[in-house]
């Protein structure tokens, strides 16, 4: 009868521990994934990683005596490997966190790309300001496929705050991550991100020229700044007024 005793606690206690194990790492997972889009300002989502991290390693520690605790019900043939598979299993909640992590900066540039207060946005009608742009409202973009302008509908307007920023040929205020799309040796398009640029690089227009850059400013200010990136449908650009030319940005997210 013991012996049966001791080999229903063996399985017990191990599906037990992985169970637990499992249902925390979902969770994990869940609040991780769930951080992009539950927040718009991203370095509240960034503070929140480094907390969730916190709350994993602390988890995965605390296994150690838990582990320790459970072992003493499992035979000593077991025991060892019923600790290393433990230990192990105590190891997934970090690893959730370090794939959210690979997966939030890998996108990083485009939650952070943002432009200043004031800056105006080409729509089929004209312009408008950048902040006052709502959900449903019309703007222009480029679908390089078909190569022609076209209309896109604004998803959603992110707003947050800066303490600098980029000013390009005196007129564009811009984050250092935002991409731009730029007219590369060969002639094609590509997409730069402001910190990227340099003198004398051509960013494309409306009308598919090329504005060159002949003055790039970073600028540092005492308050923070409103800061704004609107999230459009397909295919995912818009253009930005720079004096009396407008010139093309990327929202991918």
């Amino acid at each position: 009868m013991r012996k049966i005793i001791e080999r229903i606690k063996i399985p017990l206690t191990i599906v037990g521990t992985v169970l637990i194990t499992t249902i925390l790492t979902f969770i994990l997972f869940f609040l991780l994934f769930s951080t992009g889009e539950l927040f718009g300002f991203y370095e509240f989502t960034d503070n929140l990683l480094f907390l969730l991290f916190l709350l994993a390693l602390c988890w995965s520690l605390s296994t150690i005596p838990l582990v320790f605790l459970f072992s003493r019900f499992v035979s000593q043939t077991y025991r060892i490997k019923f600790k290393i598979y433990s230990f192990i299993l105590s190891t997934f909640p970090i690893a959730a966190v370090v794939i959210r992590i690979y997966y939030s900066l890998s996108r990083l540039s485009f939650y952070h790309g943002s432009f200043i207060e004031g800056t105006k946005v080409l729509t089929p009608t004209g312009t408008k300001l950048i902040e006052n742009l709502k959900v449903g409202d019309q703007i222009i973009g480029y679908e390089s496929e078909v190569n022609r302008n076209v209309i896109s509908n604004v998803q959603k307007n992110r707003t947050r705050t800066t303490e600098d920023y980029y000013l390009i040929n005196n007129a564009l205020g811009v984050t250092s991550e935002h991409p731009l799309a730029i007219r590369r040796t060969n002639g094609l398009l590509d997409w730069k991100r402001v910190k990227e640029l340099s003198l004398g690089e051509k960013i494309i227009s409306y009308d598919m020229g090329d504005v060159e850059i002949y003055s790039l400013e970073k600028r540092k200010i005492q308050s923070p700044l409103y800061v704004y990136n609107p999230q459009v449908s397909y295919p995912n650009n818009y253009f930005i007024i720079v004096g009396n030319t407008a010139i093309l940005a990327h929202n991918k997210h």
